[in-house]
């Protein structure tokens, strides 16, 4: 199973354009390599994990490291609250889910 860095990122409601930069990890905490991957973050109401808030994908910065960004759209983070969210990495043949971690969406005027 891969995880992926442990953290809560917090994002302000209704900003958009910026970069949300990670670390995709293997179990014994080495750099999962994206090479040949098309990784998408998934995010989701904890109780309401069907229905996706944010299903994009995301751009590689170096396949090796395992280090990506995914750059948040204008229509991503409209609510405030705590949700959920994890990567999910895919090619032919494979999907594998990172771990669950928390973006807090915070009021902003």
């Amino acid at each position: 199973m891969a995880v992926t860095e442990t953290k809560t990122y917090k994002v302000k409601r209704g900003d958009y354009g910026y970069l949300i930069p990670w670390t995709l990890l293997n179990a014994d905490d080495s750099a999962f390599n994206l090479n040949g991957y098309t990784v998408h973050l998934k995010v989701w109401l904890p109780n309401k994990p069907s229905q996706l808030f944010v299903n994009g994908e995301c751009d590689p910065v170096s396949e090796p490291a395992g280090t990506l960004t995914y750059t948040v759209a204008e229509s991503d983070f409209l609510e405030a609250g705590t949700f959920n969210a994890e990567y999910e990495a895919t090619k032919t043949g494979e999907a594998q889910s990172f771990n669950t971690f928390q973006i807090v969406v915070e009021e902003s005027p």
